[in-house]
């Protein structure tokens, strides 16, 4: 994910020249469906999907070359519009890993995700997972910020949350990406709707980090 990642890392300097606001997202939607994760999450459709490393594989977990893969990213989105965006989804096999995931993997799974995601930025703080319900699917949220000292102006603050949601016998990640909070909490109640559910919020507004002041 570190060319997207990367890309992205080179705009945030030009957007903070500009305004910054944070409107909700209310714009049109894109819908990525997974057959094997039995799934659909909707999200902006203004998200721009770039390829990563791992993001060759298509929905149902399979390369370009037709190679099966363990875990697969086929979402690395961004929107650099207003203000850095990025949505990340994951999908990780535990058919393919050959052993059943328990709880404990999907908490550490998603911790290091996002801490991933957030130290190519620089040295990134998350926070102790938290475990919910997605419907009937326990999954595992987490949270975390990372100060840029090499952007202007410096201090610049990327916060993320992310979450690993259990579906059937693989894990579903979601991480959200923002210099701007309030966006944040917006992306992170995009929903996701598995086909024994209804469409639900990503992470509860209860779960995201609240927007009080960087130090």
């Amino acid at each position: 994910m570190r060319n997207a990642v990367g890309y992205g890392l080179l705009l945030i300097a030009q957007l903070c020249f500009g305004q910054r606001s944070a409107p909700a997202i209310q714009e049109p939607t894109a819908t990525f469906h997974s057959q094997n994760l039995g799934l659909d999450f909707v999200y902006p459709s203004g998200f721009v999907n770039k390829p990563t490393d791992d993001a060759s594989a298509n929905s149902d977990g399979k390369s370009a070359g037709g190679k099966k893969t363990c875990v697969s990213s086929p979402i690395a989105a961004m929107d650099m519009r207003k203000n850095f965006n990025m949505i990340f989804v994951k999908r990780v096999d535990g058919a393919c890993m050959g052993k059943e995931i328990t709880a404990a993997d999907w908490s550490k799974i998603a911790s290091n995700f996002l801490q991933l995601l957030l130290n190519d930025f620089g040295h990134a703080g998350v926070t102790s997972a938290t475990d919910y319900e997605i419907g009937s699917h326990m999954a595992s949220v987490v949270s975390g910020t990372v100060k840029l000292e090499s952007v202007k102006p410096a201090g610049t603050v990327i916060s993320g949350a992310g979450t690993c949601v259990v579906a059937g016998r693989d894990l579903a990640c979601f991480a959200f990406l923002s210099d701007d909070c309030p966006t944040l909490a917006a992306l992170s109640a995009s929903t996701v709707k598995f086909t024994d559910g209804v469409a639900t919020p990503v992470i509860p507004a209860k779960l995201v980090p609240g927007c009080g002041p960087q130090s």
